[in-house]
């Protein structure tokens, strides 16, 4: 038995060594393999018991995984950490069967990191390079210029968009970063570091230096480089290639919800705590108030009696004012007003992807409900406490949205639940099909009308989030605009009232027209990466309207044929 026993543990030592040991040079690949874009990505490794995960070396644990930043085409999370000599390595799809470590390097050795003193620390995971590294091994830093628009950033010269992250995956000090996504023309970069403008290299290396200028030709890949040692980044263009590799195509997380690092506490602060128990009203740290997190949907909630009056309140995050969210979802935003008629059971909502929080008076508490929830991850078909799929409206536009993910194809049946009763229906019953491919459906709940949307064919269109539209001189704008649009108009509102719904944004309207021969020579040569952009141009009669325009909100739509919106953003 001894001897048995002796054998099971050097079968485990070996086990262990062949596992988190590097791999000889002939097991190393020489090209890097073409994974299709991760679901997930989890920072497995010694580090993982004191953030409170249940052991070492641990790919299923949520408490150490990245949050994928789409604005950054980054994976990335910061944790705080005891002072000590850890190692860790990226984990895809909460597996070993994909995974990375030290340059890069697939089934690689270990990453070592070595905190002098406690302190938090930023993981980050490139999939483009499938390089992992943190903020205490690597720089931060990116090329910042005026082609970064073009490659996806909200706009130029812009050191915190790390959609151009300057990487290192051997680890020797050289920096690099690769793209084909600016057009043709003139262009200038520097490198920032840390996400600021702090500290900056421009021509030569040099500190604050001046812009580095290059040339991209037509269909060209270009590579910036920059040493880390001598500061200084050189710019190089070759043909672009024929084809993209998966690893070089945005992910999309289709299969699974968006990740979010849930907070340790949410809690309801308002005038209404008072009568619940707390020693006065707005405090953020009153368990009393506490909602409490639903683990399936990411939803926390909490139901209150409360007496009919006037109330305020907000949601606060992790028992302090440092974080909170108020009226539509604003940072800091507007107390939440809440008119209660008779005493009642309150039941307030609150989910951390959207900032949003609702209160049973104030909105319907609609969840989507039908045959098709079990395929999506809830516990039992046409069940409205299975939140995976509450409607929210965030920006008070008067519709609610919800998307669900992971279907199969196939003919389901769906209808709207209130207030999480199988009793309390609210419309007709909609039929859809899920085509072959399509994992996403998107749900659209119209309260006044009680009809329920059923879209599986992408998104609903537009995002007034975004600024895609440019304003690049006195009477023309340059948008993108879809190809099948027949109708473009310039929407405005002095009180700041544009909402995206089935008929449009609402607000006043100008008229725009199409250019044919698209932007001017004039704009192309001073803005050179909106190019290929189209042109919408502003009649000279309506000019002095634009004026007035420009001191609230404005937007600019596309409509089809038969008026359904197309698409729609705000201007910069």
């Amino acid at each position: 038995m001894a001897h048995t026993t002796r054998f099971t543990r050097l079968l485990i030592i070996l086990f262990s060594f062949i596992l988190f040991s590097p791999l000889s040079p002939a097991a190393a690949q020489d090209e890097p393999p073409d994974l299709p874009p991760p679901r997930s990505v989890t920072i497995a490794g010694t580090l993982q018991p004191q953030l409170g995960c249940p052991g070492e070396w641990n790919t299923e644990c949520e408490a150490t995984s990245l949050i994928y930043e789409p604005a950054n085409d980054l994976w990335r999370a910061t944790f705080q950490l005891e002072a000590g000599s850890y190692e860790y390595k990226a984990a895809l799809n909460n597996s070993w069967d994909d995974n990375f470590g030290l340059n890069a390097e697939r089934d690689g050795p270990n990453i070592p990191l070595e905190l002098a003193e406690d302190g938090p620390v930023t993981f980050f995971y490139d999939h483009k390079t499938y390089w992992v590294s943190d903020s205490i091994t690597s720089l931060i830093a990116n090329v910042s210029g005026d082609f970064q628009e073009a490659i996806g950033c909200p706009g130029d010269w812009q050191p915190t968009c790390l959609r151009s992250l300057l990487t290192d995956p051997d680890g020797d000090g050289s920096y690099t970063f690769t793209t084909s996504l600016i057009p043709a023309g003139e262009y200038q970069a520097k490198v920032a570091v840390g996400e600021s403008w702090a500290v900056n290299y421009g021509a030569d290396g040099l500190p604050d230096g001046p812009n580095i200028p290059f040339s991209v030709p037509e269909n060209a890949q270009v590579t910036f480089t920059w040493d880390s040692d001598s500061k200084v980044m050189t710019i190089e263009t070759t043909d672009a290639p024929a084809e993209t590799p998966q690893r070089l195509q945005t992910p999309t997380a289709a299969s699974a919800p968006p990740m979010v690092r849930q907070p340790d506490f949410v809690t309801i602060p308002g005038t209404i705590q008072s009568q619940l128990g707390c020693p006065g009203d707005w405090q953020p740290n009153c368990a009393e108030t506490f909602l409490v997190l639903d683990e399936l949907s990411g939803v926390w909630k909490n139901s209150f009696d409360l007496t009919a009056g006037s109330y305020e309140y907000k949601v606060a995050i992790n028992q302090s004012w440092d974080e909170n969210y108020g009226f539509n979802a604003e940072p800091g935003g507007a107390n939440i007003p809440l008119e209660v008629d008779a005493d009642q059971t309150v039941s307030f909502y609150y989910d951390h992807r959207t900032n949003w929080v609702a209160d049973s008076v104030n909105h319907p508490i609609a969840t989507v409900i039908g045959d098709f929830q079990t395929v999506i991850g809830c516990e039992a078909d046409n069940d409205p406490t299975c939140l995976l799929t509450w409607l929210q409206d965030p920006t008070g536009s008067g519709l609610y949205k919800a998307t669900a993910y992971g279907l199969t194809a196939g003919d389901y049946t769906a209808v709207i639940a209130l207030n999480e009763d199988p009793d309390q229906l609210a419309g007709e019953p909609v039929e859809f099909t899920v085509p072959a491919g399509v994992d996403q459906i998107f749900f659209e709940y119209n309260p006044e009308s009680e009809t329920l949307t059923v879209n599986t064919e992408g998104p609903p269109p537009g995002d007034l989030s975004l600024a895609r539209a440019h304003w690049v001189s006195q009477n023309a704008i340059a948008w993108e605009v879809p190809a099948d649009a027949t109708r473009f108009v310039l929407h405005y509102d002095a009180e700041a009232g544009l909402r995206i719904d089935g008929d449009g944004l609402g607000g006043n309207e100008i008229e725009l027209t199409l250019n044919p021969d698209g932007l001017s020579q004039a704009v192309r040569q001073k803005f050179p990466h909106l190019s290929p952009l189209d042109a919408l141009e502003i009649g000279a009669d309506d000019l002095r309207q634009v004026r007035i325009a420009l001191k609230g909100q404005v937007a600019v739509a596309a409509y089809g044929e038969n008026g359904r919106l197309l698409d729609a953003t705000s201007l910069q």
